[in-house]
């Protein structure tokens, strides 16, 4: 983990290559991402008792969090470690829910999530939202991503503030809206890292005046 709560605590990678783990490097990138979008829009840390029991800032504008292909949850875990409220974790493989399960337990962070074995497809069909956060990571060669996003805004799963992050190869080109209708996706920027790319998405026109 590299903040909050779970700071230092390694967490279990999923057995067999049904899972693309997210480095460390692209976790830092996609929370320095969302940190600096919270903060555009007016939101701050908030302190705690210790250093461990701070919030940060995106965990202030964005607590209600869903991760999709979650793996090893360590994004939804990070997001939980830093202060957000909830996490619901979709993963369909058995052996990647045990290492979630695992890392929860471990990060003491179990009370704060539910886990749903569950393709990501039927669960953006069957969960009820609204998140505020919802963190997308299929593997690169995932065809159905941008099916899936769409749906997100047809079920209005986000929130009408929230934000989309999305992990894609980069040489990948996100399209600059996704979806129609006054909740449809909008990109605000996209950083990449190597053979990874992030792109971070934004439900209303306000946040999309972000883009560089």
């Amino acid at each position: 983990m590299i903040a909050g709560s779970a700071r230092g605590r390694p967490l279990r990678a999923p057995s067999g290559d049904a899972t693309r783990p997210t480095s460390d490097k692209v976790k830092g990138v996609i929370f320095s991402m969302l940190d600096s979008e919270a903060m555009r829009r007016g939101f701050e840390p908030e302190a705690g008792d210790d250093e461990r029991d701070g919030r940060f800032a995106a965990a202030v504008a964005w607590p209600r969090v869903l991760e999709l292909f979650a793996g090893s949850g360590s994004l939804a875990i990070e997001a939980l470690s830093r202060g957000a409220a909830r996490a619901d974790l979709v993963e369909s493989d058995s052996a990647a829910r045990r290492a979630i399960a695992a890392n929860l337990e471990k990060t003491s962070l179990a009370h704060r999530a539910t886990v749903h074995g569950l393709r990501s497809g039927r669960a953006v069909s069957t969960l009820r939202g609204p998140y505020d956060l919802i963190l997308v990571d299929p593997p690169y060669e995932n065809a159905e991503v941008l099916s899936l996003m769409e749906q997100l805004v047809e079920r209005a799963l986000l929130d009408p503030a929230g934000v989309v992050i999305w992990e894609h190869a980069h040489d990948t080109v996100p399209p600059p809206v996704i979806g129609a209708g006054s909740r449809a996706l909008r990109l605000v920027r996209t950083n990449t890292h190597g053979v990874a790319a992030v792109s971070l998405y934004a439900a209303t026109a306000e946040a999309a005046e972000g883009s560089p």
